[in-house]
């Protein structure tokens, strides 16, 4: 009962703080994104965050991608993730966990 507490309360704080932070920085650095999900994965004990671009976006190089995960250490306070970064329509994706 405790462990489904503490799964609920990440899954809230995940919504509630940690995605509209994320939101706002893809929309800055790269535009209107496609999706944005965060939720916390139970087996890896960690947040996963999955980011979905449009097709016609700007394309993510691996400094991009860089730069987005230390945003995510430095200024949204994520020690540890799962992150996934897609293209719709396009073969390309880029998968790190930390």
């Amino acid at each position: 009962m405790e462990d489904s507490n503490n799964i609920e309360r990440q899954e809230k704080l995940l919504t509630s703080d940690l995605q509209p932070k994320i939101e706002e920085y893809i929309k800055k650095q790269f535009g209107e994104p496609r999706y944005i999900d965060t939720s916390y994965d139970l087996v890896t004990g960690k947040p996963m965050i999955v980011v979905t671009f449009n097709a016609n976006d700007k394309e993510i190089a691996a400094t991009d991608f860089d730069a987005f995960i230390a945003f995510l250490k430095e200024n949204a306070g994520v020690e540890h993730a799962n992150v996934i970064v897609d293209y719709w329509t396009k073969e390309l994706s880029i998968n790190k966990e930390y």
